[in-house]
């Protein structure tokens, strides 16, 4: 009987560990399914901010070609306002100057017809002072005096 007694020990000792072995692979097990569903969730999350950096690499390159396009439209109103800019002072200058050449030409104009009319006006009082004189000797109308006869 004892003989018996100690097999049952030793198969309620055997029942013991395996029982503690079971709830132990149990544990293991559970761990293991929690590491998989961690590594599941960390995969998930994974793909999920691979998604999101291409959805903001795609966002990145289309505002960075807007910002190029906004870029290029400012510096092609800048350059238009330079080359308005430039052409309102080159006009300004050009209408200037040819303005500036105008009143030359007609200062000019006024001082040729003044010194033409000073000339006309010299000459015609000199020959008014020759006539005046007596000096035109060789016209035959003042050389020639007629008295009117005497009727009687």
């Amino acid at each position: 009987m004892q003989s018996m007694m100690q097999a049952q020990l030793y198969i309620a000792d055997i029942d013991k560990r395996t029982k503690a072995q079971q709830l132990l692979a149990e544990r293991y097990k559970k761990q293991l399914d929690c590491s998989e569903l961690e590594r599941w969730k960390l995969t998930e999350q994974v793909t999920n901010l691979n998604d999101m950096v291409k959805q903001l690499s795609g966002a990145t390159e289309q505002a960075r070609a807007e910002g190029k396009k906004e870029m290029e439209k400012e510096m092609r109103e800048e350059m238009e306002k330079e080359k308005q800019k430039a052409f309102d002072e080159g006009y300004t200058q050009g209408y200037n100057k040819a303005g500036d050449e105008l009143v030359d030409q007609v200062e000019q104009a006024e001082i040729a017809f003044k010194q033409q009319q000073h000339a006309e006006s010299y000459t015609l009082g000199y020959c008014n002072a020759l006539d005046d004189a007596g000096v035109a000797a060789d016209d035959t109308r003042r050389s020639e005096i007629t008295v009117p006869p005497l009727e009687g």
